[in-house]
C-alpha cells in the first residue's frame, strides 16, 4: 500500500526552493561574489523558513512567515536592482544568480499557494 507523504506538494515545493535559495548564496560566496557579507543572513532567514514550513505543519503562523522570508529579497532585490544582473550573463556565478531568483519566485508562489489553500480548506 502506498504510504502518505505527511507533507503537501506546495509544502514540499517550498521547502526545496527554500533549501535551493540558500545553496545559491552559497555557490554565489564560494565563487567570489562581493555583494554578500563574510556570513549572509540570508542563509539562515532561507533555512529558518524551510525549518518553519517542515516542522510547524499545522500553524498558518510557519506558512506567514516563511512567505515574508521569500518576499522581502525579492522586494529588496528590486529596489536594488539586482535583477538586472540576470540579463548579464558574463558575471560570476550567473547561473546561482539564476538559482536564486527562480527558488524565490517558487517560494513566493508555492508559500502564498499554501496559505490560500489550507485558509479556505479549513474555512470551508
Amino acid at each position: 500500500m502506498k504510504e502518505q507523504s505527511k507533507y503537501s506538494p506546495l509544502r514540499l515545493m517550498s521547502i526545496v526552493a527554500f533549501v535551493a535559495f540558500a545553496l545559491a548564496i552559497i555557490i554565489q560566496v564560494a565563487l567570489g561574489r562581493t555583494e554578500y557579507p563574510p556570513i549572509p543572513p540570508g542563509i539562515f532567514f532561507a533555512l529558518f523558513a524551510a525549518i518553519c514550513l517542515a516542522v510547524w505543519r499545522r500553524q498558518k503562523w510557519a506558512g506567514i512567515v516563511a512567505f515574508l522570508i521569500a518576499l522581502m529579497p525579492i522586494i529588496g532585490g528590486f529596489i536594488a536592482k539586482w535583477h538586472e544582473k540576470l540579463f548579464q550573463p558574463e558575471t560570476t556565478a550567473y547561473l546561482a544568480i539564476v538559482l536564486q531568483w527562480a527558488s524565490l519566485v517558487v517560494a513566493v508562489v508555492g508559500t502564498g499557494a499554501l496559505l490560500f489553500t489550507e485558509y479556505f480548506k479549513k474555512r470551508a
